[in-house]
């Protein structure tokens, strides 16, 4: 994980290594470390995959985009 800050802005970025398949577990550890009384935006994938559901689970309020495949409707 890397964190930053610019500003009043802070940054927590996930990373995984090539064709690693686990970004819901380095999802949840990223949630983790969110401070949960500022404006919190993921970005994640589009569609309805795990990645993405794990990204707005527990969320107030999500804006969701979609693509034309079997995962995305």
């Amino acid at each position: 994980m890397e964190f930053g800050a610019a500003n009043d802005l802070q940054f927590i970025h996930g990373k995984l290594d090539v064709g690693q398949a686990m970004s819901p577990p380095l999802i949840r550890e990223v949630k983790n470390h969110m401070n949960r009384e500022r404006t919190i935006i993921i970005d994640a994938l589009p569609g309805t995959s795990c990645p993405v559901i794990e990204s707005v689970k527990g969320s107030d309020v999500s804006l969701l985009v979609t693509e034309p495949t079997p995962f995305g409707l």
